[in-house]
């Protein structure tokens, strides 16, 4: 499922943010992608639907950044969500993991983009556009 080399819009990022989805849907998970590729899970809860506990990791690598980068991030969050789900049942809140796109800054000039377009620090440019005019 994952390289030691996985860059943002890369075939390789693309299946490891599929392999992902794939596998918290098979265990009923909500997900979705947000427009500049951060994969978002979600466990709804009973009672407390407006709170929403948050967990994450990014996807992305540094180029020769080696087995271990990212990947533990990754899968914790999906081991402990699992865990939770089997061992508690359904949580009193939300709870929602995420992995983040280009945080390293590996593969385009600029680095937490994915946590940046959460935040509003950035807008919303394709990578198609980046690629084929900024990336060399």
């Amino acid at each position: 499922m994952f390289t030691t080399e996985e860059l943002l819009d890369s075939e390789s990022w693309s299946e490891a943010q599929q392999a992902m989805k794939q596998l918290f849907e098979v265990e009923g998970f909500q997900t979705y992608f947000n427009e500049v590729g951060n994969l978002f899970v979600r466990l709804k809860g009973s009672e407390n639907k407006k709170e929403t506990i948050l967990t994450g990791s990014h996807v992305d690598t540094v180029k020769s950044g080696g087995y271990y980068d990212r990947q533990l991030g990754v899968l914790g969050g999906y081991l402990a969500v699992k865990y939770l789900k089997e061992t508690y049942g359904q949580p009193v809140r939300n709870i929602e993991v995420f992995y983040l796109a280009e945080e390293e800054g590996s593969r385009f000039p600029f680095c937490m983009w994915g946590s940046k377009y959460i935040a509003g620090q950035v807008t919303l440019v394709p990578t198609h556009f980046l690629v084929q005019h900024v990336i060399q």
